[in-house]
C-alpha cells in the first residue's frame, strides 16, 4: 500500500483576497453590534478565511498507480485485446464529449470503451481520443468514419498503435 500524499491544487489569488478582505470589512462593522472589539475581529475573519480557503483546496490523493487493465479490470489494456480493437480517433473538435464519440461509433457497432485525451495540467481536450471496440466492427468504423465530418471538423480514424511506456523524468 503506498502512502497518501498531500498537494495544493491551483486556486485563484484575487479571488480568495477578495473574499477574505469582504469577510474582514463585515467583521469589522458587524463587531460593535455583538459587543467585540472591530479591528480583532476583522483581522480574525480575515485570516480565518485565508485558512479555511487554503485548507479547503487542499485535497488528500493517493498517487496513481499504473494501469495494466482496462477500467472495468477484466482486459489487459493494448491497442488490440482479443475480440476488441482499440482505435485512434484523430481532429476531435475541443467540444465533443465522450458520450458524442461513443454514439458516433456505436451506430457503427459495440463500443467497450470510448475516451477523450485531456492535457494534464489544464485538463481540456487535446483534440484526439480513443475508442474501443469489437474487432469485427471496428475496420466497419473506421471505413465509415474516417474522413467524415463531426462537429465541423473532419475526423482522422485508424487502428491505434499500442501505447508506449511513460519515461518519467
Amino acid at each position: 500500500m503506498t502512502k497518501p500524499e498531500f498537494r495544493m491544487t491551483a486556486f485563484s489569488l484575487p479571488r480568495l483576497l477578495s473574499f477574505a478582505i469582504v469577510l474582514a470589512v463585515a467583521g469589522f462593522f458587524l463587531a460593535p453590534a455583538l459587543g467585540l472589539d472591530g479591528p480583532s475581529l476583522a483581522l480574525g475573519l480575515f485570516t480565518g478565511a485565508l485558512l479555511a480557503a487554503v485548507l479547503r483546496r487542499t485535497q488528500k490523493t493517493a498517487p496513481h498507480p499504473a494501469r495494466t487493465t482496462s477500467p472495468s479490470g477484466d482486459k489487459p489494456r493494448t491497442a488490440q485485446t482479443g475480440d476488441t480493437q482499440t482505435l485512434f480517433v484523430g481532429n476531435l473538435a475541443f467540444r465533443a464529449t465522450r458520450q458524442e464519440l461513443a454514439e458516433l461509433f456505436a451506430a457503427h457497432g459495440e463500443v467497450v470503451n470510448a475516451r477523450i485525451v485531456l492535457d494534464r495540467k489544464t485538463r481540456k481536450p487535446r483534440g484526439y481520443g480513443f475508442v474501443e471496440m469489437r474487432a469485427a466492427d471496428a475496420a466497419k468504423a473506421i471505413e465509415a468514419l474516417d474522413g467524415t465530418e463531426f462537429h465541423g471538423r473532419i475526423l482522422n480514424v485508424s487502428p491505434a498503435n499500442e501505447r508506449k511506456p511513460r519515461q518519467d523524468s
